[in-house]
Parts: C-alpha cells; structure tokens; sequence
C-alpha cells in the first residue's frame, strides 16, 4: 500500500478478513479500494467499519468522513450526467492527486498518495476456494491416515490366523478388509493431495478479468479417487 501497489494490497487485505475480521484491515480495504476508482466497493466498507467502531475512536471520524465524501462525489456526478442523447463515447478522465490522512495503529500510513489515474477493476483471487479446498484436503489426509492404520491393524490381524496362504475364515475377512481400507486409505491420499495442490494453486494465483465460479469435490472408492472441479477457473 505505501509503494502504490492497491491491487496487490487489496488482495492482502481481502486474505487477511477472510481469516479474521477487524475494522483495521477493513479500512486499509476501503482506502485502496478508493485509490483504485472503486468508489461503490470503498463506500460498503467504509459503512462497514462505522458500524464496528464506538464513536470516539477516530477511525470512525475518518470512516464517517470517507462516506460523506463518497456521497456527495456520487449525487454531484448523477446531477452532472448528461441525457443519453447527449453522452458521448470515450475514456472517462483521469482523477486528480490527492493525500488521504489516517491515523496510527492497524490503519494505513498518515499520507497514503492517490493514484494518478482509478484502473477498471478486476476480477480477485478467488482466495475462498484456497481456504475451502485446504480443509478438504486436510480432511482427506485425516482419512487417509485413519483408515491406513485400520488397514495396518486388519492385516497383522489376518496373518494371526492364517499359517502358510491357509486361512480360517476370520483370517479371509480380515485380509479382505485390510486391502479394501488399504484402498481407501490410498485414495483419500491421493485426493488430499490434489486439493492441497489446487489450494496453492487458488492462494497464489493471480488477478483475472473475468469472476470465477467453481464448485470442487473429491470422490474415494477401492481402486479410485476423483477430484471434481466444475466452472470456469
């Protein structure tokens, strides 16, 4: 944020409240949302952290005052719109220079420069699906492990009662057992694996143009694991 960098700080921000909301990092959001010409986006978070602010902390002076500028900014431009029949096409001009003031603590810097022009937004990394996808994967190597020591125990079990490749029938169920938990055991292996894999992917990924919606599932079975993804990436 200090270097100019807004989207990357955005993305940061956007991580960092997925994890744990606080009215700081919010308002680090809503300034370089601002910086970023995304003004409708700055103005929610803005209202945001008024809402999560006593009164006398002075980020709710700065929030408070952020909102009202916002407001006024909007109807000036909706009173300036000019009919449909006489707009005319082209680039919109560039916003002027100007210091933003925050206070100390979790919020920005005391002068945080505008940037010289607002850039259209862009689509984010999707940073959900990297928090939803890791505890899947973490959960298909929780089961991984459980039923590999399952396995482990059903097959010792098995060779306790069975004596050169002749087995009494408790020794057969427990071989049987032992290669289908053996099976599952490697499936749910192979499963967290890929969907660790797609967290890396989806936590450091880069910005897109276009939103992404995706829907992710892992599917075990003896002798099969799936990992389903469906949308665009």
């Amino acid at each position: 944020m200090k270097s100019g960098d807004y989207e990357a700080a955005c993305q940061a921000f956007e991580q960092s409240l997925a994890l744990h909301l606080t009215p700081g990092v919010l308002l680090n959001l809503a300034l370089s949302e601002q910086q970023l010409g995304r003004e409708a986006k700055a103005l929610e978070h803005f209202e945001h952290v008024a809402s999560l602010l006593e009164p006398k902390d002075e980020r709710h002076s700065l929030a408070l005052a952020k909102i009202r500028e916002l407001q006024e900014r909007a109807a000036k431009e909706t009173s300036a719109t000019p009919p449909a029949s006489e707009r005319r096409e082209g680039p919109p001009p560039p916003t002027a220079a100007r210091a933003v003031t925050a206070p100390d603590g979790d919020a920005p810097d005391k002068t945080v420069p505008q940037a010289m022009a607002a850039r259209p937004p862009s689509g984010g990394a999707p940073s959900g699906w990297a928090f939803v996808l890791a505890g899947a994967g973490a959960t298909a190597l929780g089961v991984s492990a459980v039923t590999g020591v399952v396995a482990v125990s059903m097959k010792n079990d098995a060779l306790d009662h069975c004596q050169a490749k002749l087995c009494d029938r408790h020794g057969l169920e427990a071989a049987d057992g032992a290669r289908w938990y053996g099976a599952v055991s490697t499936g749910a292996l192979i499963g967290g694996l890929l969907s660790m894999g797609a967290a890396s992917y989806f936590f450091f990924r880069r910005e897109s143009g276009t939103a992404n919606e995706v829907a992710v599932g892992v599917s075990s079975s003896p002798g099969q694991t799936q990992l389903v993804v469906l949308g665009s990436l």
